[in-house]
């Protein structure tokens, strides 16, 4: 312990110098920065090597980590070459997912759960045996990145005639993304760079919510397709939409209702009920009303069947039967037939 304090004071008490024989570099920090939320789930840890070449004869007495600063109290880890033994100091002492690998000439700092605290930049020193030498690295910078969200575009009102104003945002980055606007007329089916005419951004904790607006001529005649895209280090593809102004010309959607009964997260075989016919309920109704089609129609030609197979009498007869009154009074007008007179022959 006390050999470690010693050698700490007198390499903060040396000025950082290139030495003969020995080189020290530092590595494994992301050019383009660390994702704290990547597409792939949950961020790995973050190795920064330090590695040394030293002349044959000479010996590498410690190895030290820094982080925004190279004195005593920006110390992260002292590593003694000779051993591999190592000490963390500072705010380090208390961490348990920072720790130090040696495999000389090569050492590793691993912090496992990366925090905003350890954003900044970080150094690596080696000294030699009697500190005839003593290398610090240039510093290198740890940036923390949060993906962002989607953009959000939406149709804004008619400010003047023929022209519209349309928003697109996104939360959830860091640093902010840069929203980039496009547009393609109808017309002539060319895609336009065009400039916002505000942007904002609004701190939400660690992240940043941005926000875009652009005013464009269109009518219904000649439509305008306008394009949001998102531009962050993050970012692996494009993320980009777009929305037809104005509204008149784009084409229909369907609105989904969303369900009154939703599902039940701690029973995932549990289905939200929709309100709408399945097929098997329409299956059934249709067959239904084939079945009472067919019943009427069998009663139909029952009842036919049944009228044409009962026997007919003759007409004479069914009409006296049916009114014998008429017939009576057909015999009571019935008149005797009038005999002819011939007159009797007279004797003289």
């Amino acid at each position: 312990m006390k050999g470690f304090l010693v050698a700490i004071c007198i390499l903060c008490c040396y000025s950082t110098r290139l030495a003969t024989g020995l080189e020290v570099t530092l590595a494994g920090l992301p050019v383009n920065g660390y994702v704290m939320n990547p597409e792939g789930g949950n961020p790995q840890p973050l190795n920064l090597v330090c590695s040394y070449t030293v002349d044959p004869g000479e010996t590498a007495q410690y190895v030290i980590f820094y982080k925004d600063g190279t004195d005593i109290a920006n110390q992260i880890v002292v590593i003694q070459v000779s051993d591999g033994t190592h000490r963390k100091f500072n705010s380090y002492l208390t961490r348990a997912d920072v720790t130090a690998t040696a495999s000389d000439p090569s050492y590793t700092l691993t912090i496992g759960g990366v925090t905003m605290a350890d954003e900044g930049s970080y150094r690596c020193r080696v000294s030699t045996e009697f500190n005839t030498a003593i290398v610090t690295t240039d510093e290198q910078i740890l940036n923390l990145l949060y993906r962002p969200n989607p953009p959000q575009i939406t149709r804004g009102p008619e400010v003047a005639t023929g022209t519209f104003r349309v928003s697109c945002s996104s939360d959830g980055g860091r640093p902010a993304p840069e929203i980039k606007w496009f547009k393609m007329q109808s017309s002539d089916q060319i895609e336009v760079a065009i400039n916002a005419s505000a942007n904002r951004e609004t701190p939400q904790g660690d992240t940043i919510l941005v926000e875009s607006e652009v005013e464009v001529m269109a009518t219904e005649a000649d439509p305008v397709q306008v394009f949001c895209q998102l531009l962050h280090d993050s970012l692996t593809s494009q993320s980009k939409t777009n929305i037809i102004i104005p509204e008149s010309a784009a084409p229909s959607t369907t609105t989904t209702v969303k369900p009154t009964n939703t599902t039940d997260e701690n029973n995932p075989g549990t289905k939200p009920s929709t309100g709408a016919l399945g097929g098997g309920a329409v299956a059934g109704i249709v067959i239904a009303v084939l079945i009472i089609v067919a019943i009427i129609v069998g009663v139909v030609v029952f009842l036919v069947r049944r009228r044409s197979a009962e026997p007919k009498q003759p007409k004479e007869e069914q009409t006296g039967a049916e009114n014998p009154a008429a017939s009576q009074t057909d015999q009571r007008d019935e008149k005797p037939p009038i005999e002819e007179y011939k007159p009797e022959p007279t004797t003289v």
